[in-house]
């Protein structure tokens, strides 16, 4: 120990020895272990989930029989959302460490909740809209994503195209914000269907020029007006809507 390092002894992983692994740790990485409290856990609470000899951090997004379906952004998408006994989900705490003091609050909800008719956007997954944002609202909640109906993608007989989006393919409705815009930001354009990032080089008379990247071909330039641009936000749902950011490039 020493240099803001600690070695830890793994509870659950064997060394090619045979014994308990060693492993050193950033000091800023170790926490105590958490107290066991027999708190209620409600969907939109962040829990732990005990996998593979660790506990996952995730989100519950709802009760089936007597398991707890949880969501982890962190892990395969093939097992990304899955049915978890009851015994092995606890309510996740974080450790507030002051000059003087060392203690347990519950998470409760740091995600926003999604529901049925939720206004979303989608990070393309239909053809040609791979980099895009698409607007629409929830339909149909699944086990490992849920149904979206578009608001501007229709179908050949013109209604409303509904598709499964796995969850980590979603994201809350961005928040607006309007200001003046100048090169160097990075911008969603509007074209009449769907969100596409690009970084804005120029002005061009009224107009902003964005070049874009996974749009026609890469480094295509397209004069766009401003009514139909916004500025492209980062949200994750580790951390909710305290990662909403402006996305700038100098």
């Amino acid at each position: 120990m020493g240099d803001g390092v600690v070695d830890v002894i793994l509870d659950h992983a064997i060394g090619v020895d045979g014994y308990p692994s060693v492993e050193s740790v950033a000091i800023e990485r170790v926490r105590v272990f958490p107290e066991q409290f027999q708190t209620p856990i409600y969907t939109g609470d962040a829990v732990d989930v005990w996998l593979s000899g660790a506990w996952w951090i995730g989100k519950c997004v709802g009760e089936e029989e007597n398991a707890w379906v949880v969501f982890f952004d962190f892990k395969p998408a093939a097992v990304s959302c899955c049915k978890h006994a009851k015994a092995i989900v606890r309510k996740h705490q974080d450790s507030i460490i002051g000059p003087n003091v060392s203690h347990w609050r519950y998470c409760d909800s740091i995600w926003p909740s999604f529901s049925v008719g939720s206004r979303i956007e989608v990070l393309g997954l239909e053809p040609y809209y791979g980099s895009a944002f698409l607007g629409g609202k929830i339909r149909r909640f699944r086990t490992d994503g849920v149904n979206v109906q578009y608001d501007t993608i229709r179908t050949l007989n013109r209604r409303k195209l509904v598709s499964f989006v796995p969850h980590g393919h979603i994201r809350p409705y961005p928040l607006s914000w309007v200001g003046n815009y100048r090169p160097g930001d990075v911008l969603d354009a509007w074209d009449g269907y769907v969100w596409w990032p690009g970084l804005c080089v120029r002005m061009e008379q009224d107009r902003y020029v964005i070049r874009f990247h996974n749009r026609f071909a890469s480094g295509t330039e397209v004069p766009v007006n401003k009514p139909n641009l916004r500025r492209s936000q980062l949200w994750s749902i580790m951390d909710g809507w305290s990662c909403w950011m402006y996305s700038r490039v100098m």
